[in-house]
């Protein structure tokens, strides 16, 4: 009998095990988790509605700016690092709409690398969006970021209309400017 007993325990906590292991393969590959994330912004300091954190840093080609300073066109801040694969592949579809649309600010905040590292992926990719280095990671824990790429609309008051984290396409960075204004709605 503690034989039959010790098989259905190690049984039962076998298919818990599974159960468990199901449920996170399931969250991870139906984007859930990217929603939870989402869903939590709203609790932070940094959300949807919200007025952008000020910050001042210099591009890597040694312009100053001030965030605040830059109210009164739509804004996009893209986290990135030349080391993300995903960001090497969405860094195309903004740097279109940069070229696109002459009225639609950019900023490219690169997190916790160096500056060599930076400018080579910069002219690797033929990137004309100016580039912040962030390198102690101080604007992108003002921006609460734990995923990278992650993107940040602005409308022309500096509230946040959007953001993308993590996988994204160029349909949604378009969706995404029409929320500031941009594009066939806004152009």
């Amino acid at each position: 009998m503690l034989k039959n007993k010790k098989f259905w325990t190690i049984t039962a906590l076998g298919i818990c095990g599974l159960c468990i292991i199901a449920c996170v393969v399931f969250i991870v590959m139906s984007g859930l988790g990217k929603v939870a994330y989402q869903a939590l912004e709203f609790n932070n300091r940094v959300g949807i509605g919200k007025q952008a954190p000020d910050f001042e840093s210099q591009t890597i080609t040694g312009e100053a700016i001030q965030l605040k300073m830059l109210q009164g066109k739509p804004l996009v801040l893209i986290f990135s690092a030349s080391w993300c694969p995903d960001c090497v592949r969405e860094i195309p579809y903004f740097q279109e709409a940069h070229n696109k649309y002459p009225q639609l600010q950019m900023l490219l905040i690169d997190s916790g690398e160096n500056i060599g590292d930076v400018q080579a992926f910069i002219e690797n990719q033929n990137i004309s969006i100016p580039v912040l280095l962030d390198a102690k990671r101080e604007i992108s824990d003002q921006y609460d970021i734990y995923a990278i790429p992650s993107a940040f609309f602005l409308d022309k008051n500096g509230i946040i209309q959007t953001h993308l984290i993590d996988v994204f396409d160029e349909a949604q960075v378009e969706i995404a400017l029409k929320s500031i204004g941009i594009g066939s709605a806004g152009k």
